[in-house]
């Protein structure tokens, strides 16, 4: 991508986490090779319907980004897009 000239990302689409099997620990490799290759991740976040109905899609949610973000340095962090999905 970065060859192609793009600026950024998506990582940890929803389909990709439910079809795919991408955990947690799997995006966050995904966001640290992103800034390795000089891309800017778009971190994909959400909850499935059953983890809303439940009550639980705040803390799932921020799991994710924690998850996504772990052991990143705060200037990456920081520059990292959020999107989220419900």
């Amino acid at each position: 991508l970065a060859k192609l000239k793009c600026a950024y990302v998506a990582v940890g689409h929803s389909e990709r986490r439910q079809y795919h099997a991408e955990t947690d620990e799997i995006v966050n490799a995904k966001v640290k090779a992103a800034y390795k290759h000089g891309l800017t991740p778009i971190l994909c976040v959400g909850e499935e319907l059953e983890v809303r109905e439940a009550g639980n899609h705040v803390e799932h949610t921020l799991a994710q980004v924690e998850g996504g973000l772990k052991d990143l340095p705060a200037e990456q962090a920081e520059t990292v897009v959020i999107a989220y999905e419900p």
